[in-house]
């Protein structure tokens, strides 16, 4: 409780009451605008000693869109995870993203894509293992398209790729500098 206390001099049949003393309540704290803080307050019950990398924004004709990653441990299991996170704002607004053990050598969990569809017309994105060097990703009825493998930060023993239009994919190939196939989805049996 504060309070306020006001001396006036002056003479003494004119009294002037003390001004009321107004607290008023903290303002709530405005959440940040940037997609970083948006990633990091989305995985904040999921993750600890996170790291947030923003990847890269866009618009499509209908669409604004980012694409981060996020590592850290998971409070739950203990274990290193990579994420690639999207967030599209539009006539609908898409959220999503996919996660990996950031050490595992399981074939499922060495590639990933997502992305656009005709109902959702947002490029394609995934994440690679850190060898790669090219991605090559092969629609049905289409010749493959390929692209360089980006590096996503220190300490995140990933990579991702992006091709800013939206593909109807068959297969994502990681090939490392010499060309050789690192991954594969869908993996082969």
């Amino acid at each position: 409780m504060a309070a306020g206390l006001v001396a006036v001099q002056g003479p003494l049949r004119r009294q002037v009451a003390p001004v009321p003393v107004v607290t008023q309540p903290p303002r709530p704290v405005q959440p940040s605008s940037g997609f970083a803080d948006y990633v990091r307050s989305r995985f904040q019950d999921a993750l600890v000693d996170m790291t947030v990398v923003v990847l890269a924004n866009g618009k499509t004709s209908s669409y604004d869109w980012q694409l981060a990653a996020v590592q850290g441990t998971s409070r739950r299991a203990h274990k290193a995870k990579v994420c690639l996170v999207h967030k599209a704002d539009g006539p609908s607004h898409a959220y999503g993203y996919e996660c990996r053990d950031r050490d595992s050598n399981r074939a499922g969990d060495k590639i990933t894509f997502a992305g656009g569809t005709k109902e959702l017309p947002l490029p394609v994105w995934g994440m690679v293992p850190q060898e790669t060097a090219q991605v090559r990703l092969a629609e049905p009825g289409h010749p493959a398209v390929e692209v360089n493998a980006l590096d996503i930060g220190p300490g995140f023993r990933r990579r991702f790729y992006l091709v800013r239009q939206s593909l109807s994919i068959g297969t994502v190939t990681a090939l490392d500098a010499q060309g050789h196939q690192v991954a594969r989805f869908p993996p082969v049996p």
